[in-house]
């Protein structure tokens, strides 16, 4: 039977009314609209062929009787924005799933959007450009001269993060950020260095080989040969990377001794209060009292005896040939529930168009969980990521505010279609 992407592509292709009637058919007879809707469907065969105006006859088409994902709606907007049709704060929402309104000042920049290059998205320091005596250090540490390096793509900082291959065929992992330049990175990488020596044999994580720490921070860590998880996620990857939290969470509780003085109850303190700049932008907002509501319950939620890590989405992961999987960038974990990496991954995946309710009772960390404690959880990262994103684009960064967008987006359909705010 044909995906709806299928579908959506032969109706461009060849755009009579049978076409697109077909397509509706299987919508209508369909409860799994969402996961069929693949961002290649936008920016492959619609977006690339730059066939706007077909897109937005589509997926508007589409709209009354089907729940649009994430990205879906995310590239209906792109070509709404193409076309010069009317913005997302403009549009009606999908039944199903209550949209978060944007000010309508904000424009185009704060708009959520299909253009997120996973692996792609930083925007970091070269081998070239390094300092010479720091160069030098990285070259003395590797044991041989570096006659190669690529730069790594992901992630939201600029910070130098690539893999070296020196004259004897060795091949390592090295990040570095300037103490005086770069000062908020090189913070971050010194506190990745103090966890990740810390952390118990077993964790499943490339090792902390060395480190300088002066003028410039250096990491020196093990090189892994992996690749990023697959977006959309896939359901193997998706269990293989549930395995490792479970793994993680086994190992870190009690947590390190050195590690017990970031709490997530303290690390999210200032969070709920996202809800607070949402309400003044979008005072109509449906559910935003019971939203932010739950989001101010989040203490009792995330309190326990586990570490985590926090950050878990797919740029901070590597899938090993045989499918296992690490976890990259420890750079700020705190001491909280067990379970609280499983759902900030979850998100990720439910934005994604896979079925993470299922997920969340057949796992041995989130299947006792009360559901509102998961739900706080949702509320919390999705006033979070949506005040987030309105923020000003750092220049540093320019994917940033799009993902922070997305996730948002993404929290809050989830969250929405667990209380049933239809």
């Amino acid at each position: 039977m044909p995906t709806h992407g299928d579908l959506i592509a032969a109706y461009v292709a060849h755009p009579e009314p049978s076409t697109l009637e077909a397509l509706r058919d299987v919508i209508r007879s369909s409860e799994n609209f969402r996961a069929d809707l693949s961002p290649d469907l936008a920016v492959g065969s619609l977006a690339a062929r730059g066939q706007y105006d077909e897109m937005v006859q589509a997926l508007r088409g589409l709209m009354p009787g089907a729940m649009l994902s994430p990205f879906a709606r995310a590239a209906l907007a792109e070509a709404l924005a193409q076309t010069g049709q009317p913005e997302a704060s403009q549009r009606e929402a999908s039944p199903g799933v209550t949209e978060f309104r944007r000010r309508p000042s904000v424009g185009k920049d704060a708009r959520m959007t299909a253009a997120i290059p996973h692996g792609r998205t930083a925007r970091r320091l070269e081998w070239r450009f390094l300092p010479p005596n720091v160069r030098d250090l990285i070259e003395r540490r590797c044991e041989s001269p570096v006659v190669e390096a690529d730069s790594q793509g992901g992630g939201f900082t600029p910070g130098f993060a690539s893999v070296l291959t020196c004259e004897d065929g060795s091949k390592h992992f090295v990040k570095a950020a300037s103490g005086k330049a770069q000062r908020m990175f090189a913070e971050s990488y010194r506190r990745e260095a103090l966890v990740r020596s810390a952390l118990p044999d077993g964790v499943p994580a490339p090792a902390l080989l060395w480190s300088h720490d002066s003028d410039w921070v250096v990491l020196g860590l093990e090189y892994v040969d992996a690749r990023a998880p697959h977006r959309p996620w896939r359901r193997d990857q998706l269990d293989a990377t549930l395995d490792a939290l479970e793994t993680c969470a086994d190992l870190l509780t009690p947590p390190p001794e050195s590690l017990t003085d970031e709490t997530a109850v303290d690390e999210f303190a200032s969070w709920p209060g996202r809800w607070e700049r949402i309400r003044l932008a979008s005072p109509d907002l449906p559910h935003l009292d019971e939203a932010e509501a739950l989001a101010a319950s989040y203490a009792t939620a995330v309190a326990g005896e586990t570490l985590s890590h926090t950050d878990v989405r797919d740029d901070n992961l590597l899938v090993r040939p045989d499918g296992a999987v690490l976890l990259c960038d420890w750079n700020w974990p705190v001491v909280g529930a067990d379970w609280l990496d499983t759902v900030f991954l979850l998100m990720g995946a439910r934005g994604d168009g896979l079925d993470v309710e299922e997920v969340l009772a057949s796992r041995r960390l989130t299947r006792d969980v009360p559901t509102d404690h998961i739900d706080a959880v949702l509320a919390l990262a999705a006033g979070y990521f949506l005040a987030s994103a309105d923020e000003p684009v750092p220049p540093t960064s320019p994917h940033l505010r799009n993902h922070q967008r997305w996730y948002g987006e993404a929290c809050w359909a989830w969250l929405a279609a667990r209380r049933g705010w239809t």
